[in-house]
């Protein structure tokens, strides 16, 4: 999972729980089950249940997100999502993140480029060696690489270079008998490293009814959904030490119109979340070419271009007058 999409999951929570109370409707027993605990609550209340019942067989609640273009229809569960703020403490946390993953060279639109193209070369049993046309260089094929058939896709590890258009793949091989044949690396797949970050986010559940006694069912219904959803729907895919909060019943201004009143009661959801993402994908190092025909004068034929090692032990370091190691430090220093 990537970024937490907690307006959704939300969402789902309350249309899983208000449909599971349509199809049972003795879950009602359980939300409103404090009417009849005690004999005077069921004195008084007795008779909510069944109302419940009765209101929600002949009444539909709509679950919607809020700041939606058209007209909201009451009885109604609004959505609104809250701020999101990444948290101080965690924000480092990509940095120091040790967790890859491994994609696939189609899944990224990234196809896998052959070392060697495939061309036309010869096996020898005998030998254990295939050899390209002389034009063929394999100074890029390190072992562990993989002489392929293009077509078929089958493939043969490659064991070793004996020279500089040869490949070792193994002795008695019957089957190395296609026209052309490629190198293609050993790793075949691009890795990434992922980030990670906490964010604390909040989210307002707002109940909404044309009258109290059913804002209150509906509250009920919703708390009871989130309750019931929230560790298989939020809490197991990251939305941790979750808060819920209930306000005050209150006359809505925003939906009363025309000498209607829309009661609402909002349900303050609060939590933190982790966020994850692909940094760029890369691919593994096989093999290193250092560059020739380089050095001080820049056309020394001899020079291989490398980096300077030094010690961290003796403070000692190489003799550029001895080695090819070199820093282009040192190259621009003894060019002045």
């Amino acid at each position: 999972m990537s970024l937490f999409l907690g307006d959704l999951r939300i969402k789902a929570a309350l249309q899983l729980g208000l449909e599971d109370v349509i199809k049972n409707p003795w879950l009602l027993n359980d939300i409103l089950g404090d009417t009849i605990q005690n004999e005077y609550m069921r004195k008084f209340y007795g008779s909510q249940i069944e109302s419940c019942k009765q209101w929600l067989a002949n009444n539909r609640i709509n679950i919607v997100m809020d700041q939606r273009d058209d007209k909201t229809e009451f009885p109604a569960i609004t959505i609104a999502i809250g701020p999101s703020n990444e948290k101080p403490d965690m924000k480092h946390l990509a940095d120091l993140s040790t967790e890859t993953v491994n994609l696939i060279p189609n899944q990224i639109n990234r196809p896998m480029p052959y070392v060697v193209k495939p061309i036309g070369g010869t096996y020898s049993p005998t030998t254990g060696i295939f050899t390209f046309p002389p034009t063929v260089t394999v100074g890029n094929v390190s072992p562990k690489m993989v002489l392929v058939d293009p077509t078929t896709g089958n493939g043969f590890i490659i064991t070793g270079i004996p020279a500089q258009s040869q490949v070792s793949i193994g002795v008695g091989l019957t089957t190395v008998t296609a026209a052309t044949y490629g190198i293609i690396p050993e790793y075949q797949y691009y890795q990434a490293k992922v980030g990670h970050t906490f964010m604390d986010e909040t989210y307002t559940i707002g109940c909404h009814g044309n009258d109290q006694q059913t804002n209150l069912w509906i509250h009920s219904v919703a708390v009871y959904s989130l309750l019931r959803y929230r560790q298989v729907l939020l809490e197991a895919d990251g939305f941790a030490q979750s808060m819920i909060t209930s306000g005050p019943m209150y006359p809505n201004p925003n939906y009363s119109d025309a000498g209607q009143v829309i009661w609402s009661r909002d349900i303050k959801l609060n939590g933190q979340v982790e966020n994850r993402w692909y940094m760029e994908p890369h691919r593994f190092i096989e093999n290193v070419a250092l560059g020739t025909n380089g050095g001080i004068t820049g056309v020394d034929d001899a020079y291989i271009g490398g980096i300077r090692i030094l010690s961290n032990i003796t403070d000692t370091f190489e003799n550029l007058e001895t080695v090819n190691w070199s820093t282009l430090a040192d190259i621009a220093y003894e060019n002045e």
